[in-house]
């Protein structure tokens, strides 16, 4: 193979490399899914398990002691798995592992306020969770800082949060899907009936509820 063939070889395989690292078309950005691995990561009780997108190989990848797991979200550039869930019955917490189940890191205990509901916007590095009670939290992934994205009346809980990966976070409150633009100003997109879920579509730039 001469130089200049293997040059161009070089060069495409370079441009294809960023057009996949920059482009929403990137599989990697969806949640669940591990790069390079093509896995996807559920709970199971106190499991942690995982399957291939065929559903095929399920496995169980660790388990957690004294602990009812309520969700999970995944930060797959960090290679990081976040659980909510309860502990000892008692404590509401939200816990870091690697994907293999060691690097144990508590992010918060919420005591007896059940975490709502939580999700990653792993491209500007942030979990969102909701607490429980007045307001929607934000934990820097690379930092750990916990901060307040917006905080609503006393006793109001939203329900279902969401992030449209450009400084945007959806959730349900009092009847109405609203939205925390740039975490500064909120906006009631409108009102809505009942809502068992939110979910953002990057690819196609909407958001779905359920």
């Amino acid at each position: 193979m001469n130089k200049k063939k293997t040059a161009l070889i070089i060069f495409v395989s370079i441009l294809l490399m960023i057009f996949i690292s920059c482009s929403d078309m990137n599989p990697f950005s969806a949640g669940g899914v591990v790069p390079g691995g093509n896995w996807i990561y559920f709970a199971e009780g106190n499991s942690i398990k995982r399957m291939r997108l065929d559903r095929t190989e399920i496995e169980s990848v660790f388990t957690v002691s004294n602990m009812t797991i309520r969700k999970i979200q995944l930060d797959p550039f960090r290679q990081k798995i976040y659980i909510s869930n309860i502990y000892n019955a008692v404590d509401y917490t939200i816990y870091e592992y690697n994907l293999d189940g060691t690097g144990e890191k508590q992010v918060t205990n919420n005591g007896a306020f059940v975490i709502e509901d939580m999700t990653i916007d792993h491209t500007n590095g942030y979990l969102y969770f909701i607490p429980g009670t007045n307001g929607i939290k934000s934990y820097n992934l690379e930092t750990s800082q916990l901060g307040d994205v917006y905080t609503l009346a006393l006793g109001t809980t939203p329900f279902f949060v969401t992030s449209d990966y450009k400084g945007g976070v959806y959730f349900v409150e009092t009847g109405s899907l609203q939205k925390v633009s740039s975490l500064t100003t909120r906006d009631v997109i409108s009102a809505v009936g009942s809502i068992f879920g939110l979910c953002y579509d990057r690819l196609g730039n909407s958001l779905y509820t359920t």
